[in-house]
């Protein structure tokens, strides 16, 4: 998008806001809101052959997170890798399928939200948090939290670790980047990202900032291996402030961010933005991050770059 792209947009809001700086969250609370919600939609519907969307679930990474930090050393320490036979995605499945049944709903997004400051911090207060949350279920519950109940430090020690694994951050940047490249035909590419409190966790941003090695074969799933054909020229972190295109990348973020919760919360607004600002080229919209597959990354018959692993895809 050009710099008129922006002025655009700025006049779109302007009477909804008298900020330098363009942000979802401030606009979502003006009381013109309603009323300057379709006339950005017809913006980025205007320009959706210019942008792209890769839609996560939070609460999908949060959980295999969960398990890739706090149930996988206990298995390792015994002998068991369960990085094989996706193993991860199993156990993770099993605790978001049957945790909340057990033990609420609340007790579910505690849990996580334990989880998540435990691995941002990184330290014993918050590993004690979580560790009290997890003991606090019923027994039952606790029973798929065992490995990380009975021995807590194992985990502490995994994320404090200087090799402390990233695969799920990683599997989601490099989707996005492949997606990109065949969304949008181009092989060059500049990585600029704004500095916020998630880029700048430490194994986020170490992720972000290796992207410009993005030269060997990386295996993004057990089906899918990405043959590199891009070449990310600089990858730099910038303040929104000063970054027009930013503030239009969180205009659109936020925007999805909008209709997704509304939706959950029994509205009707995600289905119509959708088909207004997206096409099959530009947006990939999946719930659960292991539910995409290389044919909806929009890879299928694209030069090779994707390379299907035939028994396990007869296996899934």
């Amino acid at each position: 998008m050009t710099h008129s792209d922006y002025e655009c947009l700025r006049e779109i809001t302007s009477t909804d806001t008298n900020s330098d700086e363009l942000k979802f969250h401030a606009l979502k609370r003006r009381k013109s809101f309603q009323k300057i919600l379709p006339y950005i939609c017809d913006f980025l519907s205007d320009r959706k052959h210019l942008f792209c969307g890769y839609v996560v679930h939070k609460k999908s990474i949060l959980v295999e997170k969960f398990v890739l930090d706090c149930i996988e050393p206990f298995f390792y320490e015994q002998g068991f890798d369960m990085s094989s036979k996706g193993g991860i995605i199993s156990y993770a499945n099993l605790i978001h399928s049957c945790l909340p049944v057990f033990m609420s709903h609340g007790w579910y997004d505690a849990f996580l939200n334990h989880y998540q400051a435990f691995y941002r911090e990184k330290n014993k207060v918050t590993l004690q948090s979580l560790h009290q949350h997890c003991m606090s279920a019923t027994c039952k519950a606790r029973e798929m939290l065992l490995p990380f109940v009975q021995a807590p430090q194992l985990a502490l020690d995994e994320v404090r670790h200087p090799a402390y694994k990233t695969q799920i951050f990683d599997s989601i940047l490099y989707g996005l980047i492949v997606h990109m490249r065949h969304a949008f035909n181009i092989k060059n590419m500049h990585v600029l990202y704004d500095q916020t409190k998630a880029t700048t966790t430490p194994d986020l941003k170490r992720t972000i900032e290796t992207l410009h090695n993005y030269k060997n074969p990386i295996t993004v799933s057990d089906i899918c291996t990405v043959h590199n054909d891009i070449r990310i020229d600089n990858v730099s972190s910038c303040d929104s402030k000063q970054e027009p295109i930013v503030q239009i990348s969180d205009i659109i973020a936020g925007l999805f961010t909008y209709c997704a919760n509304d939706l959950a919360s029994g509205g009707k607004r995600l289905e119509p933005f959708l088909e207004k600002c997206c096409s099959d080229s530009n947006i990939i919209h999946k719930f659960r991050t292991h539910d995409i597959t290389p044919e909806e990354l929009g890879t299928e018959n694209s030069n090779s770059s994707i390379s299907m692993h035939a028994f396990q895809s007869m296996k899934r």
